[in-house]
């Protein structure tokens, strides 16, 4: 299982300067167009520094998210709450354990809410159709033993480790309510050499 330890401690509100740009009113058609054509070019950089400034650092430990994540890695976590999505198939996200044993578990979205989750000849099947997963690190005959079967709720999420031999997750603890997902991990800026976003294939 992949346990994951903050570093930092609370993230502050920003109240920077974005908002306050604004040319005058009565410039003109010409500034204020240039203004508008260089805001939309800026828009992407200000919701990467935006989610920057909200995100929260974390290491990872152990490696059940391989090879998506290794053991020693620093990532961001962005809370739920500023995500300004819902979740999704495919997002990397932090939970706290269901039997509220304090751990942090850091694993991926393959089941949303309202589905049947079925494993079954190497396979993994939602709603009857084969899910196609380029990121679990094992062949189809080794991933597991089935079958087996869960249904979520309708505010419950299944989640799995990439590295199924290495990972605990709702094959063991079964779905996951939403309020136990404290956000989607979506940036590794450590090492260097791994830094890169991080999300759905």
């Amino acid at each position: 299982m992949d346990i994951v330890v903050k570093l930092g401690g609370g993230v502050k509100e920003y109240s920077g300067p974005f908002q306050s740009t604004l040319p005058p009113v009565g410039v003109g058609h010409t500034i204020a167009g240039n203004y508008s054509r260089r805001r939309d070019r800026m828009m992407p950089l200000l919701r990467i520094l935006e989610s920057v400034i909200h995100s929260r650092p974390y290491r990872v430990e152990e490696d059940s998210m391989l090879p998506e994540l290794s053991d020693g890695q620093y990532v961001l976590m962005l809370p739920k709450e500023r995500l300004g999505r819902q979740l999704d198939r495919g997002d990397i996200v932090m939970l706290r354990h269901p039997v509220g044993a304090g751990d942090v578990y850091v694993k991926r979205i393959v089941g949303l809410p309202n589905e049947t989750i079925l494993m079954r000849e190497g396979r993994l099947l939602l709603n009857g159709k084969v899910l196609q997963e380029d990121y679990s690190t094992l062949p189809a005959a080794e991933k597991w033993i089935g079958p087996q079967e869960w249904s979520s709720g309708h505010d419950e999420y299944f989640v799995m480790g990439d590295n199924r031999r290495q990972s605990r997750d709702s094959r063991v603890f079964g779905p996951v309510r939403s309020r136990l997902i404290m956000g989607r991990v979506w940036f590794r800026y450590w090492p260097p050499s791994a830094w890169g976003m991080l999300g759905p294939r």
